[in-house]
């Protein structure tokens, strides 16, 4: 009967730590989203006003030439392009990132590239085509 009770005990033990475990790793999934978006939101005012700034470019800028702020570190993954003045910002491999950032602009302007086309999470298929220059399946920002 002891033994039981202690193999009762264990069972319940073990999965109390594996839920543990589970809500450890969605707050960290979750905190991770959060901070790359945060990131693509900061990137995205640079990019935005150097696109504006010069419509004629059509490629990536690099970090160097954009007006970032001092403290600024761009994520690994945010990165950039720019084509007929529209700036481009996306990140790939986490497709979970355009719940968290549509939620933080509220805007149509991001989604996924799915083939050149923006498809928002809120809204599908949008009328924004990507260039090129985005991988598809990336998430974008559209400014």
């Amino acid at each position: 009967m002891q033994i039981y009770m202690l193999l009762v005990l264990m069972t319940v033990g073990a999965f109390l730590i594996s839920e543990n475990r589970n809500e450890a790793d969605n707050s960290f999934k979750t905190s991770e989203l959060d901070a790359i978006a945060s990131s693509m939101l900061i990137y995205s005012n640079a990019v935005g006003n150097y696109a504006k700034a010069n419509p004629g470019v059509a490629a990536s800028v690099p970090d160097t030439s954009l007006a970032l702020p001092n403290w600024y570190v761009r994520v690994v993954g945010v990165n950039n392009y720019i084509s007929a003045g529209t700036a481009y910002v996306y990140y790939t491999g986490k497709p979970d990132l355009v719940d968290v950032l549509a939620e933080k602009t509220e805007s149509v302007n991001v989604g996924t590239n799915q083939s050149g086309t923006l498809v928002s999470p809120k809204w599908g298929v949008t009328p924004i085509i990507i260039p090129g220059g985005v991988p598809s399946g990336a998430v974008v920002y559209v400014l």
